[in-house]
């Protein structure tokens, strides 16, 4: 147990490093880079916490051993009797013999691999387990919440919401489909308690557009839009980041992960709407964008929106007039993905065995010289 633990801390220190490095990598590149590398490096993050795979010793270059002893009973008890016997004793001395002239013969070979050895007590197997008992605890409550709030919000989407009946609306809904190439639609619907349009539901997938009106060229920036979502799978995305977050909720990190994140999502969305529009357009969506955050928001739960992010307007209109600018960049990427792999070949937490004499060793030893002194007496009476 306590060295499952220790490798889950060593992870989130991990990865509380490599959030910090890249928000510096971030202020660095300012303007420069695109934000794409920082998608993926928060979706390694996640991956990597949510399999906390642990590579064995003999890939990393320091080991931290946690010693466990371990009791002898019956095995040590056979030994003793079969020591016992006459002759035996001879056999023993070439097999210690044998053993000594192995382990001088491997000790004068020169190690290339540092081993740091913690001998763990009953102390660190409570602590251990007392960890593990309440992060599992909390973390099932809040990933129970997290699931009930998706619940909970999606049911009153549907229940608050109508189809759109404006066929001008269904038919250039339609095209912008027909251009980004979407196979499954998702479904357009109306609802009058949002004051921004979204998009909602991880498996039954919709578009809902609120009551207020658009014009036929914001309408068809705003299918542009939450269609760039749907492509790009970004509620999948939002909802694996919260189920990570959840799970380790003791790594405060992880929230300036998730606010990285949604304005990274928000970004790229903008580049790509962008890139699809004509120059005239550009401002025409500054401006339905302005529209937006002047608007008070009410967000549901994991949805992608038209402005959800909590991001400065004008960092957002900072970003897109640099897009002609920015370079897709991967050395950023780079450094970090080779950061967060060697950390965890680095270092290692492993398993180490001690054998401890017990009370049926002990027994087995009374019992040799028991027998040492009846042979003893028989020489003599003989």
């Amino acid at each position: 147990m306590e060295v499952f633990v220790l490798h889950i801390l060593k992870l989130n220190i991990i990865a509380a490093v490599v959030i910090l490095l890249v928000k510096l990598l971030a202020i660095l590149f300012k303007g420069q880079v695109s934000a794409r590398w920082k998608y993926i490096i928060w979706l390694l993050i996640t991956v990597s916490l949510c399999i906390p795979v642990r590579l064995p010793a003999n890939f990393t270059l320091v080991d931290f051993k946690v010693q466990r002893s371990i009791q002898q009973n019956e095995q040590n008890s056979k030994t003793t009797d079969y020591a016992a016997r006459p002759g035996a004793r001879q056999q023993k001395m070439e097999i210690m013999s044998s053993v000594n002239n192995n382990t001088k013969s491997q000790s004068e070979v020169p190690e290339q691999k540092e081993f740091v050895v913690h001998t763990a007590g009953k102390w660190m197997e409570t602590i251990a387990v007392i960890f593990a008992s309440v992060w599992l605890s909390v973390a099932v409550l809040k990933l129970a919440g997290e699931l009930l709030a998706y619940y909970l919000s999606m049911k009153n989407l549907r229940r608050m919401s109508l189809p759109v009946n404006d066929s001008v609306s269904i038919q250039m809904y339609r095209d912008v489909c027909r251009k980004k190439r979407v196979r499954r639609v998702p479904e357009l619907r109306q609802n009058a308690g949002l004051t921004t349009p979204l998009l909602a539901g991880l498996f039954h997938t919709k578009l809902y557009l609120p009551a207020t009106g658009y014009s036929a060229e914001e309408r068809k920036l705003v299918f542009y839009h939450e269609l760039t979502h749907y492509c790009h799978r970004d509620l999948w995305y939002k909802m694996l980041l919260r189920i990570c977050a959840s799970m380790y909720w003791f790594n405060p990190f992880l929230l300036i992960m998730l606010k990285e994140a949604d304005k990274d999502i928000e970004n790229l969305c903008d580049t790509a709407v962008i890139n699809r529009v004509n120059k005239k357009d550009h401002r025409l969506y500054r401006q339905l964008l302005l529209r937006t955050v002047a608007m008070n928001n009410q967000i549901p739960y994991v949805t992608a929106s038209l402005n959800d992010s909590g991001m400065v307007f004008k960092d957002r209109i900072l970003y897109m007039v640099n897009i002609r600018k920015l370079r897709r960049g991967i050395l950023p990427g780079i450094l970090v993905t080779v950061l967060l792999a060697g950390s965890n070949l680095v270092f290692n937490v492993s398993a180490g065995t001690d054998t401890v004499p017990t009370r049926t060793e002990r027994t087995g030893q009374r019992r040799k010289c028991r027998c040492k002194r009846d042979h003893k007496r028989r020489l003599l009476l003989s």
